[in-house]
């Protein structure tokens, strides 16, 4: 990037001050802008994209310091109706989008291909043959993670498509995997249990057919990368007793995270179709 540029950016880091300023200069006009949910997320993507782009997060201010799905999408708009004009695109995680019949995804914004980036990660080849060689019995134990984040899962979309809020941070712990034996089948009863606690209107068929209704449904649609992140390495510990810390985890799975399984994504694909829409390559 420029120099002149470059100070523009460093000088206004929040990407709703910083765009409007920077695309009314000649080489800012050039640039194409992206938004991502989070730190994390800016660090994975810039492997990919490489050139005439900048990367921004989707903290809006100092004193608004929330990140998120919600915040990418709010600045992509805003940005656009500042100046439609701007080369600028937003990624989000999926979420649980597609449960959602009456979510609209805004212009410019491209979602990812799994439930959230963490879950592409882990069906990347690349990745699941680093942990293999890295854990043994690791497809013994990811198999086992995906019963339980599956469940886990199903009362995120229910919580989330019908609005019941239930408070997942403050509510809900993984003291389950503590107790030896403890099934699937015993951990959807514990969070029918909690949640009944919780929530007034909570009707227990309701939720089993809710379940029913998306239960063909991928596990990597289902499960949140975080949740898989936090019951893998438990599941690890407790089996093996390795010592393992979560960041450097995390921090393996970007790097292991390969070009070619990103650029065979449909979220890749459709970020291609935008930059040759703009006559840009940002790779």
């Amino acid at each position: 990037m420029p120099t002149s540029l470059q100070s523009i950016v460093q000088n206004q880091k929040y990407a709703l001050q910083t765009i409007p300023l920077a695309s009314s200069t000649p080489i800012g006009k050039e640039i194409v802008w992206i938004i991502v949910e989070d730190q994390d997320d800016k660090e994975i993507y810039s492997k990919f994209f490489t050139k005439d782009c900048y990367i921004f997060n989707s903290q809006i201010s100092n004193s608004n310091t929330s990140r998120g799905c919600k915040n990418v999408e709010d600045i992509v708009s805003a940005i656009l109706n500042i100046d439609h004009s701007i080369h600028i695109f937003g990624i989000r995680d999926r979420d649980y989008t597609i449960f959602d019949p009456n979510y609209i995804i805004p212009s410019n914004v491209f979602y990812t291909d799994s439930r959230d980036i963490e879950m592409m990660m882990y069906e990347c080849d690349d990745v699941q043959v680093f942990l293999r060689q890295s854990y043994s019995n690791f497809d013994s134990f990811y198999t086992t993670t995906l019963t339980y984040s599956r469940e886990i899962g199903y009362l995120r979309i229910f919580n989330d498509v019908n609005q019941i809020d239930f408070n997942f941070k403050r509510n809900f712990k993984f003291d389950f995997l503590a107790i030896p034996n403890f099934t699937p089948t015993q951990l959807r009863s514990s969070l029918i249990q909690t949640i009944q606690n919780q929530s007034n209107g909570f009707i227990e068929q309701d939720y089993l057919n809710f379940i029913y209704n998306i239960c063909s449904y991928s596990d990597s649609l289902i499960s949140r990368g975080h949740d898989v992140v936090k019951i893998l390495i438990t599941l690890i510990r407790n089996n093996t007793r390795r010592n393992i810390n979560k960041k450097v985890f995390c921090i393996d799975l970007k790097d292991h995270y390969s070009s070619s399984s990103f650029f065979s994504s449909h979220l890749f694909q459709n970020i291609r179709t935008f930059c040759e829409n703009i006559q840009k390559e940002i790779w």
